[in-house]
């Protein structure tokens, strides 16, 4: 998935997060926002929400990953 490259200095903090396809990196202001439902949680993409669910998985459960 290509998208606009944009500067992330004024949108400190963020996260770069890394799926199948390449890394993604996003305002830690937008995933509180998808978190508080505040914005729908396609704004990250599906590769990021798969990322983010396992790891959270991975972290509750103490499972290596599959």
């Amino acid at each position: 998935m290509a998208g606009d490259v944009v500067d992330m200095s004024e949108r400190m903090p963020h996260l770069c997060i890394q799926t199948n396809s390449g890394a993604s990196v996003m305002p830690v202001s937008l995933v509180r926002d998808v978190a508080a439902g505040r914005q729908p949680p396609d704004a990250l993409g599906d590769e990021v929400l798969m990322r983010i669910v396992g790891e959270w998985l991975e972290f509750i459960q103490g499972d290596p990953k599959p």
